[in-house]
């Protein structure tokens, strides 16, 4: 299960992006909470060791139009807000909520990615699929329509601590404990599999959160301030491309790697002459990188 959740985010990250498909599929075995699924709970319980906690980023506000947030982040995002949380309370939190048609839907991690992986991925093919689901693809992050950003983000989390839990845990066959010196550092991996880490993509664009009101888009993003990078916005039926460039840099940010068209007519919110929307966006360089704001 492991090599192919690398084999899935490996295929994403050279251009595949149909493979958030497939992987939304392993995911939900290995994180959703549900019987035959949850994995990666189940692996920490039977090694033996503490539950893994994650860098998370604020939750999705449940009161906007649309919003994003409860992402998983680096290291010195705590002076942005960030906080650090058992998984097992993540798996839990609001990662995408959006209003369509006068309804709105919450979807905590567990539940996007089941849905995901049943309505969309390839567990299941039905004949419709819920257009709140549809909307999330309204927005683009990380080289990545939304939906596709968010299952690799949850890949990493998936990636990490189940290798933590095969390098620390103490397993046991019947009576025999198997016991053996593993390098936290090390990764696992079959013959032919990938066993390396997945590569960092913040040259792409890391969101931090997002949320949209009948006022104000308001977001944060992390960016490597060398690189230019882009994003597209749906706050409306005209959705709008955003592009940060260094002054010093001439070449175009990297082309957006798409896999479906937005059905048209579902918008978060109609666009019409009066309406106004203000900005709020901070586009910064991670805590770590010792780089001013």
């Amino acid at each position: 299960m492991m090599c192919r959740l690398r084999d899935h985010i490996e295929r994403i990250d050279n251009g595949a992006a149909y493979a958030a498909d497939d992987l939304a599929v392993v995911l939900r075995a290995l994180l959703a909470p549900a019987h035959g699924n949850d994995v990666l709970r189940r692996l920490e319980d039977s090694s033996g060791i503490d539950p893994s906690r994650i860098l998370v980023t604020r939750q999705a506000d449940t009161t906007a139009k649309f919003s994003v947030g409860s992402l998983p982040t680096r290291p010195g995002a705590e002076v942005h807000g960030a906080e650090w949380v058992p998984w097992r309370d993540w798996i839990q939190r609001p990662v995408v909520h959006t209003e369509c048609q006068g309804a709105s839907v919450t979807y905590s991690w567990a539940k996007f990615l089941s849905t995901y992986a049943n309505k969309w991925g390839g567990a299941h093919l039905d004949r419709t699929v819920p257009t709140h689901l549809q909307l999330i693809d309204g927005w683009s992050f990380g080289g990545l329509l939304l939906s596709g950003y968010l299952l690799r983000s949850a890949g990493l989390v998936a990636w990490a601590h189940t290798h933590r839990a095969l390098s620390q845990g103490k397993f046991r066959l019947g009576t025999a404990s198997l016991s053996t010196e593993v390098d936290e550092k090390a990764r696992l991996g079959v013959p032919g599999s990938i066993a390396t880490d997945p590569r960092d993509q913040l040259a792409l664009g890391e969101l931090q959160w997002l949320t949209l009101t009948s006022e104000e888009l308001a977001f944060h993003l992390y960016v490597d301030p060398s690189q230019p990078v882009s994003a597209r916005m749906a706050p409306s039926a005209i959705p709008f491309e955003m592009t940060f460039k260094p002054s010093d840099v001439t070449r175009e940010p990297p082309v957006r790697n798409e896999v479906r068209q937005v059905a048209p007519k579902n918008v978060v919110a109609a666009a019409d002459s009066s309406r106004s929307l203000r900005m709020s966006g901070r586009i910064t360089a991670p805590p770590t990188s010792n780089v001013t704001e």
